[in-house]
This record gives C-alpha cells, sequence and structure tokens, in this order.
C-alpha cells in the first residue's frame, strides 16, 4: 500500500510543470515599457529571463505644464501573439512562447517634464502559453520588483496654452538595495565593551619605612 502511494506521488509530481514556481521571484533587471506602439519588456530574477511585447493604448497623453501625475495603476501584456521568441523559467528553455502578465504598480507622483524620473513597485503574474495552442499554461510565476519609472516629454503649443506630450513611460527594474545590519556584529561587541572598560590597570603598592 505504502508503495502504491509513493508512486501515485511521483507520477503526480511528473504531471507538475517544473517550471511553475511556488515562491515568488524579486526582478533583479530589465524594463517594462508601454507606449503608443509595442514595445520591448524583459524580466530577469532568479532562474528568470524572460523577454515580452507590451502594448500602451492610453498613450500618447497630454498635461499641461506644471502637472503632478500618479501613474501607479494596474498595466498588462496582452495576449495573442505577443512573442514568439524564448525564454528561461525556472532552468527549463522554452522555444516558442506567447508571454502575458498583468502587473499592479505603485509609483510617487512625478512632475512632468522633457525627462522625469520617479521611484516605483510592482507585483504581478506572469504566465507563458505556447503559440499554437492558446489557453494552455506551460508556467505562471509570481514577481515583485521595484526601480525608476523613465519618461520624456516634448512640449506642444495648444491655443489654450503649453501642453507636455508624453509618447511612453518604462519601468526600469533594479536589483533591490542591501543595507548593513543594524545589529553589531558579535566581534564587533567584544570590541567596543573593550574600549568602553579600557585596559586593566596596573595597582601600584607604596612602600613604608619604619
Amino acid at each position: 500500500m505504502k508503495m502504491r502511494i509513493v508512486a501515485l506521488c511521483a507520477a503526480v509530481g511528473l504531471c507538475i510543470s517544473s517550471a511553475a514556481f511556488a515562491d515568488t521571484i524579486t526582478l533583479t533587471d530589465g524594463s517594462l515599457t508601454f507606449a503608443q506602439d509595442p514595445a520591448g519588456a524583459r524580466f530577469i530574477g532568479p532562474g528568470l529571463d524572460l523577454s515580452a511585447t507590451s502594448h500602451g493604448p492610453v498613450f500618447p497623453r497630454f498635461f499641461p505644464v506644471g502637472t503632478t501625475v500618479d501613474f501607479s495603476g494596474r498595466y498588462s501584456l496582452l495576449g495573442g501573439e505577443v512573442f514568439a521568441g524564448g525564454g528561461t523559467v525556472n532552468g527549463e528553455q522554452f522555444s516558442r512562447i506567447n508571454v502575458l502578465g498583468s502587473f499592479d504598480i505603485s509609483a510617487m507622483p512625478v512632475l512632468i517634464a522633457n525627462m522625469f524620473s520617479t521611484p516605483f513597485s510592482l507585483m504581478g503574474t506572469i504566465t507563458g502559453e505556447p503559440t499554437n495552442a492558446a489557453g494552455q499554461t506551460l508556467f505562471s510565476v509570481n514577481v515583485v520588483g521595484s526601480g525608476s519609472l523613465l519618461g520624456a516629454a516634448n512640449l506642444v503649443q495648444f491655443a489654450e496654452g503649453p501642453v507636455f506630450r508624453v509618447n511612453a513611460i518604462t519601468f526600469d527594474l533594479q536589483a533591490p538595495q542591501t543595507t548593513p545590519s543594524p545589529t553589531p556584529e558579535p566581534a564587533t561587541m567584544v570590541l567596543l565593551g573593550i574600549g568602553l572598560v579600557g585596559p586593566p590597570r596596573r595597582k601600584f603598592l607604596s612602600a613604608t619605612r619604619e
């Protein structure tokens, strides 16, 4: 009976794609661009390297001079023949896949100018399906990431006044910053203790003459 259970578990394990991540992947590099025309996207993290094409039907966007904009929201990679290429997920190579994704992005509001930048963070899901079998899932990966939102704008003169035209924005992904531990190491604590106490003092005995 025990052998049957082991065999069944092994069979189930083989049926589950090795590319399906159980843990969330922290993106360390790449970018996600949304523009009026199709733009590129790339996601790099531990065991993950995928490219895709993103579509941003909300661009171009026009803002009066002096406008501060919050680009936070939900952004998606559209389906269909999004990307017919290759990628690596959990060490497994895929030769031809459609890459789809949905991301909730939180960004600091930024003043629109010819060039602008602001911090952002994202969380979302990236999925892949065969190019010849839409609806079938090859993998599904939860991701988080952060970096700098980059944008450029052209100054356009309208009858109502000058406005900035934003044609695209790029979410530039960056590796998380590592900060030193606030807790001192044991060796540091020992040295600190010696410094506070100071070196041992010698006791001098005064000789008394009779």
